[in-house]
């Protein structure tokens, strides 16, 4: 039996990388603090996978460049009780000249949504967690895939961490130069 409203939450699996849990616990033992973050989720959407409908770029990528960056501000102790919207720049699918999903795909759908006839294909944010600002790229349009979050952080330290490079996840880690590089399979 079901009791209605049912909530239920996507698994973000960025989230749960080694590479991740790496980097956060660098920051931790180093006592660092995170001055900002970018995230860049790009694939294009019409050579990857089998032809699908979809809610668009914001649904589909965006919001796991933005559940990785806030989990990774809570896991190393930032304050996350506040996002701020600074600005959110979209693109639909008909701005450019191909399809992340069939027409006929996404009437079957959304039929009586028409603005999801025409899902968002590209899509920028600037934003606050907390203090923290948070830039991202999201792309259904862009090739190759691409899943990356760079991390600044004070004493001149960057954090690169790139998911689902060869099958794996990487992490690098510089402060001027390069001073720890891992690959997790």
């Amino acid at each position: 039996e079901v009791s209605f409203p049912v909530y239920f939450h996507c698994n973000f699996l960025f989230r749960m990388s080694p590479a991740f849990q790496q980097a956060a616990n660098f920051v931790k033992q180093k006592k660092l603090e995170v001055e900002n973050i970018q995230t860049l989720w790009q694939k294009d959407r019409e050579k990857k996978g089998p032809p699908r409908p979809t809610e668009g770029v914001i649904i589909d990528e965006m919001t796991h460049g933005l559940d990785a960056s806030l989990c990774f501000l809570k896991e190393v102790g930032c304050k996350t009780d506040s996002v701020t919207i600074f600005k959110v720049t979209k693109k639909p699918q008909s701005d450019f000249d191909r399809q992340i999903a069939p027409k006929e795909m996404q009437y079957s759908l959304y039929k009586d949504e028409p603005k999801k006839l025409d899902p968002i294909a590209l899509a920028t944010y600037e934003i606050k967690i907390g203090e923290i600002e948070v830039t991202g790229f999201s792309s259904f349009v862009d090739d190759p895939q691409k899943r990356e979050m760079i991390i600044k952080c004070s004493k001149n330290t960057t954090i690169c961490i790139k998911f689902d490079v060869d099958g794996g996840d990487q992490i690098s880690i510089s402060q001027g130069q390069e001073i720890e590089n891992t690959v997790y399979p």
